[in-house]
């Protein structure tokens, strides 16, 4: 480590990128390595943490540590993963239960020691896990419980060693940069100068080193990701040596092209568009699986990048630009321990291989959402040039770069028979008197840092309130872990007898059908002034009828986040929803409209 600060050891966990920047924005430097760098590496660090991740403790190919490790003298701090591995390699033991324990959880504290230092009796904890430490070390004690896990914080003081079952490096751990900091305050960390003026800095630094006199066609897509990255570029290069190229591949919102061409234009970039849509449904013709849908659209971007570039570049060397941010990376297994929980249309694989050629220029691929949000605040602030640029965030939700073609499910019309989970997910559901089936459909979730690909649960009833729902959901997901990542509740048709999968692919017609619902829904959230209150809201169609009708049906998928890395389901006031509802069913002639009342995890934000 080259100065005093934090080490991340990385075991993998979706969440490890996260953990190092809370300590950044604690004003400490952090820096992140692999489980197997040697202890003397880290001899400047202040403290160590040992991330969450995928494996279990007992897999042969599970990710370790150097044990001398745990031999410096170094505060360290096991996070899920990082602590059952403290406990399976110290003596202590760690066993599979039946039931997982995923989403909030509350802790009750019985001591407050360590990172617990000036917290209440009961706190809330955000949980994903299916290990659990069942024995502690000689020399730990037990010094907070959950409902289903004894060990949820242990401390070893004489070594100044924690173990942690929850992450509180999430947002749903409320008072989880407090603990942070109560770390930071055993390690003895110094602070240091991580500002977003320092980070703008150095990128106008690196970025003209890594592009080094060559050219770069960079995707501009309009949204917050590419837009803001297309600024640094500029910003940082030669006119004339960035090119900002707009594919409208048919995969869009309705009105997006038109969109798109004001805004980047309102603050000062040249876009050239290209239209790719004929190209694109050729190519997707037929295809059903969501990864193949993923690698067909980003291969077709990158071709077409390509091609356009050979067209006018006259042998000029060009790198590909993207607005690619950590998220996308982490979850196309950006890391060497991390699981693939989807593949991003940014990493497919002739990208893959531009980057190993050195050809890819991806500015911002260290920054979370909310990172980036507070980049293009400091640019709009720095330079009155880019004034406009928070608005791109203004009234604006994350869209996915594969566009509506994922969030639209395909199907060739055969079903699994899910009728004995659906029994299993009935009895849950009818402890909150409610009833459940399982849809014949299957959608990309995570689950304890692993990706699951896995059937919703529909639930249907008369509830007063979301926190019934909520917990309903939650208890469904942990006990049918594995086979139920997402649970959906019936708002239109209010109660559902008869669901049926047909078979429905990308098609010009569904996505034009797609585009007027998704229209629909943003015009509702626009006129309620809802559009800020949350922070995306896909809508999906499904290749499922209900009630006997042959149309899909719509999910509302709306949720709240900061980073992207976990969400909770947003609570929309019933009046709007009836108004979408009213839209899509009786107005489109979709079968229904289904609620998605999934936290992450399980459920990821999109469905595929």
């Amino acid at each position: 480590m080259q100065k005093p600060g934090i080490a991340v050891l990385d075991f993998g966990s979706q969440y490890t990128q996260t953990i190092a920047r809370r300590f950044r924005q604690l004003n400490t430097f952090s820096e992140i390595f692999e489980p197997e760098t040697w202890p003397a590496e880290l001899v400047n660090a202040s403290g160590i943490v040992l991330s969450g991740g995928p494996n279990s403790v007992y897999q042969p190919d599970a990710p370790r540590c150097i044990h001398e490790l745990f031999e410096i003298d170094k505060p360290i701090w096991g996070i899920c993963y990082g602590f059952q591995y403290i406990a399976h390699v110290l003596g202590g033991k760690v066993e599979r239960k039946e039931r997982g324990e995923y989403g909030k959880a509350q802790l009750n504290i019985h001591k407050n020691v360590g990172v617990l230092e000036n917290l209440g009796p009961r706190e809330q904890a955000w949980m994903s896990h299916g290990d659990t430490v069942t024995k502690l070390p000689d020399g730990y004690e037990a010094v907070a419980s959950t409902d289903d896990c004894e060990y949820a914080v242990a401390w070893n003081p004489a070594k100044k060693i924690i173990g942690t079952q929850f992450h509180p490096e999430v947002d749903d751990t409320p008072n989880g940069m407090r603990m942070l900091d109560n770390f930071l305050k055993i390690c003895g960390a110094t602070a240091h100068d991580w500002t977003m003026e320092k980070y703008i800095a150095d990128s106008l630094e690196n970025i003209p080193r890594q592009v080094d006199g060559r050219k770069v066609c960079h995707l501009t897509s309009g949204g917050g990701d590419s837009t803001v990255a297309a600024v640094m570029l500029k910003l940082a290069l030669e006119p004339g040596q960035a090119e900002f190229v707009y594919m409208d591949p048919g995969i869009m919102r309705k009105g997006e092209t038109e969109y798109v061409k004001k805004i980047v234009g309102d603050i000062g970039l040249d876009l050239t568009v290209l239209d790719t849509s004929e190209l694109l449904e050729e190519q997707l013709t037929g295809v059903i699986e969501p990864e193949k849908k993923r690698w067909i659209i980003g291969s077709h971007f990158a071709n077409a990048a390509e091609n356009y570039w050979k067209s006018k570049a006259d042998g000029c060397e060009w790198l590909l630009g993207q607005g690619t941010i950590y998220p996308d990376h982490i979850e196309s297994k950006g890391t060497k321990h991390a699981a693939k929980i989807k593949t991003h249309h940014n990493r497919v694989e002739e990208i893959l291989r531009l980057m190993t050629m050195g050809r890819v220029i991806e500015p911002n691929l260290y920054l979370f959402k909310d990172e980036l949000r507070e980049l293009a605040r400091t640019l709009a602030d720095k330079y009155p040039e880019y004034k406009n640029l928070g608005a791109i965030f203004a009234k604006r939700h994350p869209f996915p770069g594969p566009g509506l073609a994922i969030r639209m499910l395909c199907s060739d019309g055969k079903a699994e028979d899910t009728n004995g989970l659906s029994r299993k997910a009935d009895m849950i559901a009818k402890k909150y008197n409610l009833k459940a089936s399982v849809l014949p459909i299957k959608s990309v979730g995570v689950q304890g840092d692993e990706r699951s690909y896995a059937h919703p649960a529909l639930l249907q009833g008369d509830v007063d309130g979301w926190d019934l729902l909520d917990a309903a959901a939650t208890n469904i997901t942990n006990e049918l872990r594995g086979n139920v990542n997402r649970v959906v509740y019936a708002w239109e048709p209010h109660e559902v007898s008869d669901v049926s999968l047909h078979a429905a692919y990308v098609t010009r017609e569904r996505l034009d059908k797609l585009r007027e619902a998704d229209a629909i829904v943003m015009g509702e959230l626009e006129r309620n002034d809802w559009m800020d209150k949350i922070w995306q809201c896909p809508t999906i169609s499904l290749p499922i009828g209900l009630n006997n009708k042959k149309a899909d049906t719509i999910v509302l998928r709306p949720v709240n986040s900061k980073d992207a890395m976990t969400a909770s389901f947003s609570r929309i006031p019933k009046a709007i929803v009836d108004r979408m509802a009213e839209g899509v069913v009786f107005g489109l002639g979709y079968s229904g409209l289904l609620y998605d009342i999934t936290n992450k995890p399980p459920g990821t934000i999109e469905w595929e």
